[in-house]
């Protein structure tokens, strides 16, 4: 599919984006290699293929949640909860009476 000058405009108003007058023709060129790839891709048999998320299985990088206290530094999790808490009437929260 190749793309004219006016289709390149027409694409940059519609994605507001501003292209030199000098970039037109490299950008109609550029835009319609990349459509002729996707029509070659689009020629592809997928239909017995599984989608996927990976091509390859990749472990989930995140660490397992655990709760880290330093007990040198005479941390509690009761203490360690309540520290940012706005309000609090002893080793409770304090909120504002909702009924």
């Amino acid at each position: 599919m190749k793309l004219t000058a006016d289709d390149v405009q027409k694409i940059a108003t519609l994605a507001r984006l501003e292209i030199k007058e000098e970039e037109i023709a490299r950008t109609a060129e550029q835009l319609s290699n990349i459509l002729s790839h996707v029509q070659q891709l689009n020629t592809l048999k997928t239909d017995s293929i599984e989608p996927t998320a990976h091509a390859v299985l990749v472990p989930t990088p995140f660490r397992g949640d655990e709760v880290v206290i330093d007990t040198a530094k005479g941390d509690s999790p009761k203490e360690l909860a309540l520290a940012n808490a706005p309000d609090r009437e002893g080793n409770l929260f304090k909120v504002i009476k909702v009924l």
